[in-house]
């Protein structure tokens, strides 16, 4: 079994995509419909959390926080996030926060009555015939995932993650998830292309983030550039991808223990797809 770390927000933004399909939730709510003491909340909305645009600090930021090496409850972090204030006016700009997204999973839990663990399972895992892939509740020891290793930073719990990356699974289940999202089995045509619709710049040049997806410019061997649509992940120990690429018509999958990089590997298992 693989950590999938922020890999695994795609799985908490389709279900919120699909709960707004339904007609349960709209993007436009405020998060103070849902949860209370969220700076700026009667004006950060669902589609802000999705984009990471919500100008939200991230609670795994704060050294205090962060130095404590354990799971924080959803109400510690809007106490770190607020102690710390909005970074930003809601759409201003984008700033990435786990936060965010562990908010998400309160909104799945109050609109869809059971946790959000409990929300992927029934509106993905087992409409897809998954067979290893799960989100992990804190607590879970995960004893069956490989162990992470760095020597850079102490590696987390990966059930510390929550709703922000708490994923884990076999890479085949991975690119399941992927390849049946972009082949219209988890949301309307309409809602995909809205997942891209609207891309914010990222942390590198080349990467962009739409609502719970990434697009990243990958260079070619030709000195041509490549278009993969997906999700990254990373933590300390490690390294995960999961993308279409739009050149090979193919989904891939990679997640690495260690200080390695998954988007170098997946990388390299396109490029043998070619041969």
């Amino acid at each position: 079994m693989l950590f999938w770390a922020s890999a695994g927000k795609s799985s908490v933004a389709i279900v919120v995509l699909q709960l707004a399909e339904a007609g349960k939730l709209k993007l436009e709510d405020p998060i103070s419909k849902y949860v209370a003491g969220v700076p700026n909340g009667d004006v950060v909305t669902l589609r802000d959390l999705l984009a990471h645009t919500g100008g939200l600090f991230s609670a795994n930021e704060d050294l205090k926080a962060r130095a404590e090496r354990r799971a924080h409850t959803l109400d510690e972090d809007v106490k770190i996030i607020a102690r710390h204030g909005a970074m930003s006016c809601p759409g201003e700009r984008w700033r990435y926060s786990n936060t965010g997204y562990a908010l998400l999973g309160k909104v799945i839990e109050t609109v869809d009555g059971q946790t959000w663990q409990a929300a992927v399972e029934a509106r993905i895992v087992k409409p897809l015939g998954l067979k290893s892939l799960r989100m992990l509740a804190v607590g879970d020891k995960a004893e069956d995932v490989a162990k992470l290793v760095s020597a850079r930073e102490a590696p987390i719990e990966p059930a510390w993650a929550g709703a922000a990356g708490g994923a884990v699974g076999s890479a085949e289940d991975m690119a399941r998830v992927w390849a049946a999202l972009l082949g219209g089995k988890l949301l309307k045509q309409e809602t995909l292309t809205a997942m891209f619709g609207q891309l914010y710049p990222m942390f590198d040049t080349g990467s962009f983030y739409g609502l719970g997806a990434m697009v990243i410019e990958v260079p070619e061997a030709d000195s041509s550039t490549g278009l993969w649509l997906g999700h990254l992940g990373g933590a300390p120990g490690a390294s995960a991808v999961v993308a279409y690429s739009v050149r090979d018509k193919a989904v891939v999958a990679a997640a690495l223990t260690g200080d390695g990089s998954a988007t170098a590997t997946a990388n390299l298992l396109l490029k043998q797809l070619r041969r």
